[in-house]
């Protein structure tokens, strides 16, 4: 197994070498839970390892800036916020919604006793729309968690 691991602890005294790019361009700094997360080991082909941008302006899949950046990439110009220091107890106690973009697009969703959950896709949407509507879900779900952090 090859796994990924990236050296991300500080480099010099408290400060953490990533911060974190919010969707509207902002950095701020990253809460302990996420600094934990970015020093974990991944399996290099692991779809839950951290998306490190390689710069300020990337996108991610979903045409959002948010996303770990390099200490070194913010450019000058860019003021780097604190954390809210509650973020990961907020984080922690937010409810989660898992199947939310699928009743966006009118899916039908049926749970039965044993915990098994069978969605059906609502075939009026064209895969584009599908994507439209989903991605909408996703941008929205992440501006409220960055929001959190401020």
């Amino acid at each position: 197994m090859s796994l990924l691991r990236r050296k991300l602890h500080s480099t010099d005294g408290d400060e953490f070498e990533c911060v974190y790019v919010n969707q509207d361009g902002s950095v701020r700094e990253l809460s302990p839970k996420e600094k934990e997360y970015l020093n974990e080991k991944f399996d290099l082909f692991d779809g839950a390892r951290p998306y490190i941008k390689s710069s300020y302006k990337s996108l991610d899949g979903w045409g959002s800036m948010s996303g770990f950046l390099p200490r070194k990439e913010v450019p000058s110009n860019v003021v780097i916020d604190p954390v809210n220091p509650q973020y990961d107890s907020l984080m922690a106690n937010r409810p989660v919604e898992y199947f939310d973009e699928d009743q966006i697009c009118g899916d039908i969703t049926e749970t039965y006793p044993d915990g098994s959950v069978i969605i059906t896709p609502n075939r009026k949407l064209s895969r584009e729309e599908r994507f439209n509507l989903i991605k909408r879900a996703h941008l929205e779900q992440q501006r409220k968690k960055e929001a959190l952090g401020k």
